[in-house]
């Protein structure tokens, strides 16, 4: 039996839309980085005159993520949070404990938040994570765009 280029054509695409991110979980997951970023950069946050700013990296960005292997799991999204501090004025020590401070100072967060070696993880069981790397400009003007 011969199989069609309509049907290998049909197959693939069935097969990449089974391992892409739904829709709905990626507004989910964009929404709620623009939480973290609305609640990093909020008036009475000590990070607010570091203007934060938070996008996408990686597979996010480039939409190229897939379905995480296990079940249970959610699709990992990779997040820059980029603060406008002078590199010679901090730490990456202090830099991570500030980002850090300021997600469980949250009751909406704090129960979400993990540490990792380089980042904070806000877990969504099954959903998503937010992994969100605090990173400040290696140059005066960088730009990540």
């Amino acid at each position: 039996m011969a199989i069609s280029f309509f049907d290998l054509n049909q197959d693939l695409q069935n097969l990449a839309e089974s391992l892409d991110i739904p829709p709905q979980i990626a507004e989910q997951a964009v929404s709620t980085y623009d939480d973290v970023a609305e609640w990093l950069g909020q008036e009475d946050s000590p990070l607010r005159e570091y203007h934060p700013e938070i996008y996408p990296q990686g597979s996010f960005r480039l939409g190229t993520m897939i379905r995480p292997i296990q079940e249970d799991g959610g699709f990992d999204v990779d997040l820059v949070c980029r603060l406008d501090i002078p590199k010679e004025h901090t730490t990456q020590a202090q830099l991570k404990a500030q980002v850090g401070d300021r997600l469980q100072d949250s009751a909406d967060f704090r129960h979400l938040i993990k540490e990792r070696r380089r980042c904070w993880t806000l877990d969504y069981p099954r959903e998503f994570h937010l992994d969100v790397l605090p990173a400040i400009p290696d140059i005066e003007g960088d730009d990540h765009d």
